[in-house]
């Protein structure tokens, strides 16, 4: 005959916890994955943000002709200003276009339309030929763009989503 007596309530007791240690600790290790995924993912999406930005921006400062207008604290290298319209080269008409850049809210714009959300802030800062600030917008011969982006969808004001990147250029007015 076998012997038919079974576990005893205390070791099927000892079982059920140690098989709940095991369960805590990959539950633990889940979430710290997924925290690390969304802060990741936040952070790649702040970060081409501002690229996208600069890289737009400067680009057309380069080729710009002229600055038409710039705010008046364009000159004021700690506060700068947030809008700046320059004439540039536009190659599918082959003529020089008027475009303007500014911040509304959090949305950076160009002519009018929303270039990318989530912006923090922005910042120009305009020089004239011998490198001092200005605010005289045919006097501006380069400027300095600053440019801090956040998550569009930050809901908390601390967790893994809410990211922010910074990014600086200066662009020479290659045109003039």
């Amino acid at each position: 005959m076998t012997d038919q007596r079974g576990f005893s309530l205390a070791e099927l007791l000892v079982a059920c916890v140690i098989i709940a240690l095991i369960l805590g600790g990959v539950l633990i290790l889940q979430w710290q994955g997924q925290q690390a995924y969304v802060a990741g993912a936040a952070r790649v999406e702040v970060q081409q943000n501002a690229r996208l930005a600069l890289d737009m921006m400067t680009t057309e400062l380069r080729l710009a002709q002229s600055v038409t207008a710039v705010g008046s604290t364009c000159n004021n290298t700690t506060a700068g200003t947030n809008d700046i319209t320059v004439s540039t080269w536009d190659g599918t008409s082959s003529s020089w276009a008027s475009v303007r850049y500014r911040l509304n809210g959090i949305t950076l714009e160009r002519n009018g339309s929303a270039l990318i959300g989530g912006v923090q802030s922005l910042t120009l800062v305009c020089y004239d030929a011998n490198d001092s600030a200005t605010a005289t917008a045919a006097d501006v011969r380069s400027v300095t763009v600053s440019l801090t982006t956040q998550d569009e969808q930050t809901s908390a004001s601390a967790g893994p989503s809410n990211q922010h990147a910074t990014g600086q250029s200066r662009a020479r007015l290659r045109n003039l």
